[in-house]
This record gives structure tokens, sequence and C-alpha cells, in this order.
């Protein structure tokens, strides 16, 4: 594969901004293989800094062969096997694309959610950190371009390569002073007030709650502040209008009803038996984070979540798992099996008919746009 130059600024972004990659660093590359070409480039400039490196490349149809048979024995070995490896690094980097978006299709979510128990958390802790045993490590996620992810947001490759690198090859510093104030506007907030006419009106309060400038670090696109509220504090009904894909499958149209800060109520235009079976698991009916999106150079709702949650003028609530965060840098106390984030429109776009963000009673955003 012939790597596009922007694709190599990229690596380079993530190399030296991201990560801030040193000799004594050891990198752990993790992603499909059929993205080697990107990985190995990635390794390179590694390298060049005479630091370590570990691929990490897996098959799509071996890992779902792998969560279908939901073997527990077999689970723990690969664990384990991941685990040793997280042990050993420093740092690493993962790269958010998939050949087939929709691998998992038609697997039982709590095969899923074995999966994800037992293989995926053991190993995060390692790398994000769990708060307790493990310190966090550097770490960041990062977009690639491909021909099925540009398929499923509605894009040729071409466009799609575009959307892509304009989205996470920017001034970063930048960006981070612009979010910093944004940040400041909703630290310790009482109550925070969503309103979009006839579709979503929801109270959340961040009280004792600081929270998180995302810019960069940990996400390639990045752009975001998020929070975790009061897990008691939700009251209200919210509406997501797009479709999301949430391990193969597409749900579309969810409302959720809020009352002293658990789910009362839901509904779904699209595959609501599966958003049922997402709600049944332990946590998911509290809310985990409120993100707000912040990267304007993301304009278009792609089903991609990396980049959806980004946008500048929407807002997402992830239902489930907190961060493990310390409270005043945006963490929480809830825990769940699941953390499974939603993305809600407050810009006048697609049809929608924009909507307002209040804090402590002051409007702070209106159709997306920032008043203060």
């Amino acid at each position: 594969m012939n790597l596009d130059t922007r694709a190599k600024r990229l690596a380079k972004i993530l190399v030296d901004y991201s990560l801030s990659i040193t000799k004594k660093d050891t990198l752990m590359v993790q992603c499909e293989d059929v993205f080697s070409s990107f990985a190995e480039y990635v390794g390179r400039l590694t390298e060049k800094k005479n630091a370590s490196v570990i691929y990490e490349l897996f098959n799509l149809k071996e890992k779902r062969k792998m969560i279908n048979r939901n073997n527990k024995e077999e689970l723990k070995k690969e664990s384990k096997r991941l685990c040793e490896i997280a042990e050993k690094v420093t740092a690493r980097v993962r790269i958010d694309s998939d050949s087939n978006p929709y691998y998992l299709g038609g697997i039982n979510p709590k095969k899923i959610a074995d999966y994800t128990s037992i293989v995926n958390k053991p190993l995060l802790d390692r790398i994000v950190g769990d708060g307790k045993k493990f310190k966090e490590k550097k770490w960041t996620v990062a977009a690639f371009p491909c021909e099925a992810e540009a398929k499923k947001a509605g894009m040729s490759l071409r466009e799609y390569n575009n959307f892509v690198y304009s989205a996470t090859n920017i001034n970063w510093k930048k960006k981070r002073a612009e979010m910093v104030k944004i940040k400041k506007i909703f630290d310790n907030a009482k109550d925070v007030h969503i309103i979009i006419p006839d579709f979503t009106n929801i109270h959340l309060s961040l009280k004792g709650r600081g929270g998180h400038v995302s810019d960069g670090m940990h996400n390639m696109p990045d752009g975001e502040v998020y929070y975790c509220p009061l897990e008691n504090s939700a009251n209200g009904y919210i509406y997501f209008p797009y479709k999301t894909v949430r391990d193969g499958n597409a749900v579309s149209g969810i409302r959720l009803e809020y009352r002293g800060g658990k789910i009362v109520d839901f509904s779904a235009k699209e595959n609501q038996k599966f958003l049922e079976s997402m709600l049944n698991l332990k946590g998911a009916k509290r809310i985990g984070e409120l993100g707000i999106g912040c990267n304007y150079s993301i304009k278009k709702y792609t089903n991609k979540l990396l980049f959806d949650e980004k946008i500048g003028g929407t807002i997402h609530l992830a239902i489930g798992e907190s961060y493990s965060r310390p409270l005043s840098s945006g963490g929480g106390k809830n825990k769940a099996d699941i953390h499974w984030d939603l993305v809600c429109d407050l810009r006048k776009e697609n049809g929608l008919p924009g909507g307002e963000i209040y804090v402590d009673g002051k409007p702070v955003q209106k159709n997306g746009k920032w008043v203060f």
C-alpha cells in the first residue's frame, strides 16, 4: 500500500504529539492486519527515535470466530497473552478502522459482553489505568481511511480521505486552548439543561465534578470536553436521531427517558429489541458520560463514533460505565458492562430544528454555536 502524504503526517502527529515517543518507550501498535502498511510506518517513525515497537495485528474473521465460540478458557488465554504485552510496553496506539464495520452482526450480545469483560477490560486496565493497581500509560486511538469505512459514511474513498485528514491533521495545541474556555463554563455546574423543541428536554448535574479536555492525546480525531454527571441527576428525556451501529447491530431513533438518574422508558424506531438487550446489561440504565463536541472541522455525521462524538454543535451521552478518572478530572462512579455513546445534534442540520444548552440557567450554546 502506497501511503498518502497526509497519512504520513498523521503518523507523525501520533508519534510526536499524541504519544510523545522517546528512546525510553516501547510502543504497541494494534490494528487489523490489512492496515499493516500504516502500522509499519508508525513503527518506523518510532524506531527513528530509538524506541522499540511491538506489532499486534489481528484478522477480523478470526476475531469474530473467537467471540462467537465464547470459549471461556480460550478467552482467558487470549486475555493473558495481551495483558503480558501490555505490561511490557509504555505506549499503545490502536488503529480504529475495520475492513468490515459490521463483522459482529448476528452474534449474541452476551457473547460480545463476555469478550469485552474477559479480554478487552483487563487489557484496557493496563493501558488506560484502572485507578487502583495499574497506572495510565501513553495511549491513543486513531482513525485511518478505508473503502468499507467510506461506504459506511456514505462517501467515496477520495471524499473520505479528505474528511479524515481534515479532522485529524490540525493544530491541536490551538484547539486545546479553545476547549479549555468551554471546560471552565461547565466545571462544577449544578444544572446543565439541554433542549431541542419536541425532541429533548433533559437536566443533568456536574456538581462536584470537573471535566477533561480531549485534545488529540487519546483520540485522533479528537475535540471534546467530557464529564461523568452525578449518577442520580438525570431527569427528562433525550432523542438521538441518527443511526448508530453497536457490535454490528444498527439502531436508530433512540429515545430515552430518565427519572432520578435512571432510564424509566425507552424506544427506538429501528431495532428496539437490540436496544433493550443493551439496556438490560448491568449498569446500562445510568449515564456514564456527557461529552460536548468541539471539532468544527467534522461537519458530517458518518456513523463512526470516533468522528461523530466530536462534531462541533453536538453532545453525546454514554449509557453505562463511567471513566475511572478522579471525579475532579472527569471521572464518575457508575460501574457497568457497557459504555455506549449516543450522539444528539443541536445544529439546524439534516432537518433537525436546532437546540440550546443552558448552564445554571444561562444560555451557552444555540443551534450548535457558542454564545458566551
